[in-house]
């Protein structure tokens, strides 16, 4: 009886939110397609842009990844308005669903561009007009932002952050749950070992 009830606990999918948002159940066998279509739509916005993909400062451009971030802003809201309200309604997963990724865009992404980006925009559109910027590039241009170190500092970890929200999306969307009878081996086996 132990043993099935200690197998019956693994049909939870926890995960680790980024950002300080702790650690989140679901139950795996009652995620619903909807769910599983908004986890795996952010996922792939995630995996595919600059959000989740490890930045370079000397590379990549500033108001490239912050173009990123609005977009990943924008469809994270369009795939939230998908799911129904009535699908809320009493529904855990669709609710933690619903509510980790308000939160990682609230309280992950949005301290950063607060602080940031209307600063970095306004002294990069007055620094890259002059005559000594206008020809060259803006990864060349941006590291003579006043504060590059720290912009860069926080950009990557809230970079890192998103990059931990990708792979824990992954996990909900499409990490093979493992079978009863295979569970019920494994914790056999080690009972006898």
């Amino acid at each position: 009886m132990v043993i099935i009830m200690k197998i019956a606990k693994t049909n939870r999918l926890s995960i680790n939110a980024p950002f300080g948002l702790g650690q989140i159940e679901f139950e795996r066998e009652t995620l619903s397609n909807k769910e599983l279509d908004i986890a795996w739509k952010i996922y792939v916005q995630l995996a595919t842009r600059k959000a989740a993909l490890e930045i370079d400062e000397n590379e990549d451009s500033i108001e490239d990844i912050y173009n990123s971030w609005y977009e990943l802003f924008t469809t994270t809201r369009e795939y939230l308005t998908e799911m129904p309200a009535v699908e809320l309604r009493g529904n855990a997963n669709a609710q933690k669903i619903v509510n980790l990724a308000i939160d990682v865009l609230n309280k992950g992404l949005r301290p950063h561009l607060t602080k940031w980006q209307k600063k970095y925009k306004k002294w990069y559109n007055q620094t890259s007009n002059t005559q000594e910027y206008k020809d060259k590039d803006p990864q060349d241009i941006q590291k003579h932002f006043p504060e590059f170190g720290d912009l860069v500092k926080d950009m990557k970890s809230v970079n890192h952050g998103l990059m931990k929200y990708a792979e824990e999306l992954k996990k909900i969307t499409y990490e093979e749950k493992p079978s009863f009878w295979k569970l019920a081996i494994n914790r056999i086996k080690r009972i006898f070992k």
